[in-house]
């Protein structure tokens, strides 16, 4: 990244591109080792899940100059956008670099996740600021969609889209477990415009006091269900164990990327990839995987924000 015109103890005219310090997000859904082991360090003991390289604010690169001082990449941004940026990105984006790339390192399943259009997003935005909310109550942080793509490192697993009525129908028949005929009868009723999507809801929002007894009989009758068997065992106390039957499994080889616009509900299982994204701060989760910080606040995904990347099994 070469810069010019610099103030705030920024470079002029520094020599070629500098070199980024990039923020490691510890969530207990990481890998032990994976981070580590690419950034060529001493393994911390914790968990590491994210390796974040953007200007993200909640945790910005920082630029190391030529006399070994850090300076923020949000910080230098913001100082100075057209210098850092370029003038046809500070044209159209305005003083924000428009995306972010992580490195994920994950060993436990990631929540739920879905990513509202932009246009959900600003009205979303602009409902909360007239209601006055802070920060931290908020469901939508900003104006900006974020839709993502994923390129594995090594062999990934994830979830992605939601699949056909019949087949969902199908498989959470074939498990037997009789409180879930309320979510068979949500899918079986045409009057039902959610369908897939109300199921989520009615997983997501499962009175407290039943949760684990209702994700251990599921465990208990997933016969050759690997990933149901799995996050049971990780999460035992979440009903949406069952996601593998509600959405589509997608086991991605190295190099075998994945789209996922927004709408799309989808959760990274395991494995290391590198995302691309932009760099904004809209995700609706349900659960399945509590890694992930309090904030943003969990939703079930509206009906129309589902669709369904490329098939998977």
């Amino acid at each position: 990244m070469k810069l010019s015109n610099c103030h705030s103890g920024f470079p002029t005219g520094a020599p070629g591109p500098l070199k980024m310090a990039n923020p490691v997000r510890e969530y207990d859904c990481g890998s032990t080792g994976a981070l580590a082991t690419l950034e060529g360090r001493e393994p911390s003991g914790r968990p590491e899940a994210e390796l974040w390289m953007g200007a993200y604010p909640a945790a910005s690169s920082r630029l190391r100059q030529p006399d070994g001082s850090k300076v923020s990449l949000a910080a230098a941004i913001h100082t100075n956008p057209v210098a850092v940026l370029g003038r046809e990105c500070t044209t159209r984006f305005s003083a924000r670099l428009p995306f972010l790339r992580k490195v994920l390192a994950i060993a436990r399943a990631l929540s739920i996740q879905v990513h509202p259009s932009r246009a959900q997003a600003a009205a979303g935005f602009a409902r909360e600021q007239a209601a006055g909310m802070s920060q931290a109550e908020r469901s939508y942080v900003d104006l900006y969609a974020k839709p993502e793509m994923l390129l594995p490192v090594t062999e990934f697993a994830a979830l992605a889209g939601l699949r056909p009525r019949d087949r969902i129908i199908q498989m959470l028949a074939s498990l037997n477990v009789p409180a879930l005929r309320p979510v068979l009868l949500t899918l079986e009723s045409e009057a039902v415009q959610a369908g897939p999507a109300g199921v989520l809801a009615i997983l997501a929002t499962w009175p407290r006091a039943q949760r684990r007894a209702l994700a251990s009989l599921i465990c208990e009758r997933a016969h050759g269900l690997e990933w149901v068997i799995t996050l049971a065992e990780q999460h035992p106390d979440d009903p949406l164990v069952v996601a593998p039957l509600l959405l589509r499994l997608h086991r991605l080889q190295p190099g075998q990327p994945i789209y996922l616009p927004n709408g799309v509900p989808h959760a990274c299982l395991s494995g290391v990839g590198v995302e691309i994204m932009a760099s904004r701060g809209q995700v609706y989760c349900a659960s399945v995987g509590r890694s992930m910080p309090a904030s943003p606040q969990r939703h079930s995904p509206e009906p129309e924000r589902l669709s369904s990347p490329a098939p998977g099994q």
